[in-house]
């Protein structure tokens, strides 16, 4: 009972560090959370065009779950330092190291339960946004929110995972360090962070391999796979280049003893040099956040103000007719006389000819007829080889 005393004043104590914590991670768990059930539904699912929202929501999840991994290690590592000022505190009162490891598994379960039940709320109350949304850019009213186990089983279950290396990260360097000296680390100042060239490379490969995917492939259907591997490379790069490379950029700068000895790039570098290390998975998170948003708005847009654009290239002409023989001038009296009751503004017509094929049998010198939309015509394989030359083992 003391141990579950104890973590509830820390988290009380430190309600600023943590509730943005548990806020940052509930935003998160509601994004998962709302891509599962649009996933998951059944409605969406059967409407036209629904398939593909399905298939752009298993992208964006993948997306999303990536990030929540890495934000949460991240923000976990920062809050780490404060924590440890009263672990640290708790072992000069007399606690052992069990206690200490007890202490820190009970506010890691406290976090995990406030994150899901807030993140959970949060995206219930946006799932129904979601779904109007879809309503209104789909212009259909069969789209209907369904609240199955599914999903909320499914987000328990991920961020389960994400608590469980967090939690044993924490323990392990409970483990590696004395009880004691965790005091003392929390007012130490910040190491000089190691200069990875091999990281910083790397970074800047894959993230050009990510956009150079992303801009060459053909945007089909078929390209799901590529555009996959396009956003983890462009994921994985922008924390390389934020984390490795800015870091390599500023020893760069600071072994060229002239730029730097100035007293403007002096201050800027050192303040710099220091930060990077800290902010840069923050600052990777930020712009790769803001690029979502903004690759989600355009493309948003362009698919909604572009709707028409598709319809008329696919139709070109708002009404066509099919005869036997070319207009008559009787005909031509007809449709203007139509038009005028229905208060059409005809524009310029255009007549094409075109062949209709004649499907039937021919049985002993005689042909019948056959419909064209029941028409079937069976090759054999030798037949279809023949006929179109080319080497098949498909039968028709």
């Amino acid at each position: 009972m003391i141990h579950y005393r104890l973590a509830w004043s820390s988290l009380k104590r430190n309600k600023q560090q943590y509730g943005l914590f548990v806020f940052a991670s509930a935003i998160l768990v509601a994004l998962n959370f709302i891509f599962l059930a649009l996933i998951a539904n059944t409605s969406l699912k059967n409407a036209n065009g629904g398939n593909y929202i399905v298939l752009m929501s298993n992208l964006y999840l993948r997306f999303v779950l990536m990030l929540s991994v890495i934000f949460m290690f991240y923000v976990d590592s920062f809050i780490m330092k404060q924590r440890n000022q009263e672990l640290g505190l708790f072992n000069i009162l007399g606690l052992t190291r069990s206690d200490l490891r007890l202490i820190i598994i009970i506010e890691d379960i406290l976090l995990y339960l406030g994150t899901i039940i807030l993140g959970l709320l949060m995206g219930v109350s946006f799932l129904k946004l979601a779904f109007l949304s879809l309503q209104k850019l789909m212009q259909t009213q069969n789209l209907h929110e369904q609240f199955s186990r599914q999903p909320f089983l499914q987000v328990i279950g991920i961020f389960a995972v994400f608590f469980i290396p967090i939690l044993i990260y924490n323990l392990f360097r409970l483990r590696k360090v004395k009880p004691i000296d965790l005091w003392g680390q929390a007012a130490q100042g910040e190491r000089q962070p190691k200069n990875h060239w091999i990281l910083a490379i790397l970074g800047v490969l894959t993230l050009a391999a990510g956009y150079f995917i992303a801009v060459t492939v053909k945007p089909r259907i078929t390209s799901f796979t590529q555009f996959t591997l396009a956003v983890i490379l462009v994921v994985i790069g922008t924390y390389f280049v934020f984390i490795a490379a800015s870091i390599s950029m500023l020893q760069f700068l600071k072994n060229r003893k002239q730029f730097y000895y100035q007293p403007n790039h002096f201050i800027s570098i050192s303040g710099m040099f220091n930060r990077m290390k800290q902010n840069g998975a923050g600052l990777a998170s930020i712009c790769l956040l803001c690029t979502t948003i903004l690759v989600t708005m355009i493309a948003t847009i362009s698919i909604y103000q572009g709707g028409q654009d598709v319809l008329n290239s696919w139709n070109p002409y708002d009404i066509m007719m099919t005869t036997k023989q070319p207009l008559t001038v009787q005909n031509q009296q007809t449709i203007k006389s139509l038009a005028k009751t229905n208060q059409i503004r005809l524009g310029q017509q255009q007549q094409m000819a075109m062949t209709e094929p004649t499907m039937g049998n021919l049985t002993k010198q005689k042909f019948q007829k056959t419909d064209l939309s029941t028409s079937t015509c069976t090759l054999s394989t030798s037949q279809l080889k023949t006929t179109i030359g080319f080497n098949t083992n498909m039968c028709v």
